[in-house]
C-alpha cells in the first residue's frame, strides 16, 4: 500500500507542477513586455538562487566525510531497503 501512495503522490506533484508552469506562462503572456521582463528577471534570480544552495549543499554532503571524519549517507527509499 505504500508503494502505491508513493507513485500517485510523485505523479500528482508532477502534475500540479505542470498546471502550475502552464498558468504561470499564461499570466506572463498577458503581461505588458516591460512587466514580463520585470517578471522573468526575478524568477530566473530566484532560479539560479536555488541551484546554488542546492549545489552547495550537495558539495558539502559529498565532501563530509573527508571534512570532519564523519560519515553521511544520502538516505533514499533504496537505501532504506537494505
Amino acid at each position: 500500500m505504500g508503494a502505491v501512495l508513493l507513485v500517485v503522490t510523485r505523479e500528482l506533484l508532477s502534475l500540479s507542477l505542470s498546471l502550475g508552469a502552464f498558468a504561470a506562462l499564461f499570466l506572463v503572456s498577458g503581461q505588458r513586455p516591460e512587466e514580463r521582463t520585470v517578471y522573468l528577471h526575478k524568477d530566473l534570480f530566484r532560479l539560479r538562487r536555488a541551484l546554488v544552495v542546492y549545489s552547495v549543499y550537495r558539495s558539502a554532503q559529498e565532501h563530509a566525510a573527508e571534512w570532519t571524519g564523519v560519515r553521511a549517507s544520502l538516505r533514499t527509499p533504496e537505501n532504506l531497503r537494505s
